[in-house]
């Protein structure tokens, strides 16, 4: 649901719903010790209640009655602390499914939590 762009070293590490909220936080990490300047793309799967999507692809027609999009209707992103605290807003253009340029420390451990509709 989610691709880095602009780093090959920076890893999304988790994808997870937040302790408190609805929410969905995100985590990434710089692997190689360096600096980073990412975005953060979102795009749409589809998935199947049944089976995994790529078996779906081929085994059911597109019209699969099992299927559905699953893209995240997303408010806003912000930047926060291990205890999923907000932070910093990350810039978000909704159009484009992107973030603006996220820039990380060697070794950091970016936790960003984003906020659905």
């Amino acid at each position: 649901m989610f691709e880095i762009e602009g780093a090959k070293n920076v890893i999304l590490d988790t994808f997870k719903r937040a302790e408190d909220t609805d929410h969905i936080v995100l985590r990434v990490h710089e692997a190689c010790g360096g600096r980073a300047r990412f975005r953060l793309k979102r795009y749409g799967t589809i998935v199947c209640r049944l089976i995994s999507w790529w078996k779906c692809a081929f085994v059911h027609a597109t019209d699969c009655d099992y299927c559905f999009d699953s893209s995240l209707d997303i408010q806003s992103i912000h930047r926060c602390n291990i205890l999923e605290e907000d932070g910093d807003v990350v810039e978000y253009n909704k159009n484009e499914r992107l973030t603006g340029w996220i820039t990380m420390r060697a070794f950091e451990i970016l936790t960003l939590k984003l906020k659905l509709k």
